[in-house]
């Protein structure tokens, strides 16, 4: 379904009288604390300060101060303005469209006839995770301009927010301790069942996941799995009996987004992840089979090293621990917004995947890490590779079996 963002109404805000404002009542800070606590309200997480959207907003700021007329820039980010004939701060503009929220009907996710909200909504919209805001004074001394946008932005016309199903009300604990494996998979079912769009959310605070495969049937056409969290898994390689620790597959429409970070407590098994050097190394035998859409046969997979064993032939895919994220047969899906911390193997691996997108990730492990390459992709189409951020102890992208492989990097 085609969509199309929501021209928002212009808000004036006519002063009585001009205040002072001092500078530090409109630093980064104090649009994201207004923003994060009406966001915090409503269960949201919180968004983050960025650098390009900031510089867009205030190139827009400087060709409105002539005039200060509340017209829209017509770019890409969501976006909403405020003037006022007085000295108005930062904390203001936030402010008064967050006052808005009084107009906004969840249920109906409309506005009471006759008012405004769409510059709440933005403000509160769970998918627009960065901010950037400027403010300037009228050059022809009628007050003050305040514009911030979104990325993404918000505001859909006929698109409500998503229904959100968050681990904790599955009695997902965030100590860091207890196994939050049942409570995922029991919201990814839920989240599933729905015919709306759907978010599995991992808010704030420390987990423990173990190895968790997420996968069809869903009913909706667009579902999220939102990390905000830290979320770890288990250190002891021994805790995976296959190779992936979060694994998605034969999805539809999935974003994988929120912010937080996935940490593979991969230390352990770095120290027996040493088989190109050492003939003597003890790995953990899985076999994977995949069966090719195209194809009439079952294809064995080899990914690491390839044992010959004595007596009859056979060819086992050895690997001695889990890569962090796995998808597998995916199609439009998009990963953003998130950092993988110390893979116990590849960071994520790639399989039978058409039109994914990977934007804005954190890839990190130390130098001495063995095999934790970033990314690896196989025999998959339309990948879309832009603003990574890497720093691993192995290759930065790999790819293999090849197949159809398109990868675009920016």
């Amino acid at each position: 379904m085609r969509s199309y963002k929501l021209h928002l109404a212009f808000l004036f805000f006519i002063a009585l009288a001009f205040f002072h404002v001092s500078q530090a009542q409109n630093s980064q800070e104090d649009y994201l604390t207004t923003h994060n606590s009406a966001r915090s309200e409503v269960g949201v997480g919180s968004m983050t300060w960025d650098d390009t959207v900031a510089t867009y907003a205030q190139n827009y700021a400087n060709q409105r101060a002539e005039d200060c007329n509340l017209v829209h820039s017509g770019g890409s980010y969501g976006e909403n303005l405020a003037w006022s004939s007085g000295d108005m701060s930062a904390t203001d503009a936030v402010n008064m469209w967050v006052a808005e929220k009084t107009y906004y009907d969840y249920n109906s996710n409309s506005c009471a006839e006759g008012q405004q909200c769409g510059h709440y909504t933005q403000v509160v919209w769970r998918n627009s995770v960065r901010l950037g805001c400027a403010r300037v004074q009228c050059s022809s001394g009628s007050g003050t301009f305040i514009i911030c946008n979104y990325d993404p932005p918000g505001n859909y016309v006929g698109v409500a927010e998503a229904t959100v199903f968050d681990v904790k009300n599955y009695d997902a604990k965030a100590d860091g301790k207890t196994e939050i494996r049942k409570a995922v998979i029991s919201a990814w079912n839920d989240a599933c069942a729905s015919v709306q769009p759907s978010t599995v959310l991992i808010s704030e605070g420390t987990y423990l996941l173990g190895p968790v495969v997420l996968k069809r049937p869903c009913k909706t056409s667009s579902i999220e799995f939102q990390v905000q969290g830290l979320v770890k898994a288990p250190p002891d390689p021994a805790a995976f009996k296959t190779d992936g620790w979060i694994v998605f597959q034969y999805i539809n429409g999935l974003t994988v987004l929120g912010g937080g970070t996935i940490d593979g407590q991969g230390q352990k098994a770095w120290t027996i992840n040493n088989c190109a050097a050492n003939a003597n190394c003890r790995m953990l035998p899985v076999i994977r089979f995949f069966c090719y859409p195209r194809a009439a046969a079952l294809i064995l997979i080899i990914w690491s090293n390839i044992h010959q064993l004595n007596g009859p032939t056979m060819v086992l895919s050895l690997t001695h621990s889990a890569m962090s994220l796995r998808f597998n047969f995916m199609n439009n899906t998009m990963i953003r917004d998130i950092t993988s911390l110390n893979s116990k193997n590849f960071h994520i691996n790639i399989f039978q995947c058409y039109d994914l997108t990977l934007k804005n990730l954190y890839i990190i492990a130390p130098g001495d890490s063995a095999n934790t390459d970033d990314i690896h992709m196989g025999d998959s189409a339309r990948i879309h590779v832009t603003d990574i951020s890497i720093a691993t102890g192995d290759d930065c992208s790999s790819i293999g079996p090849a197949g159809n492989l398109q990868p675009k990097l920016h």
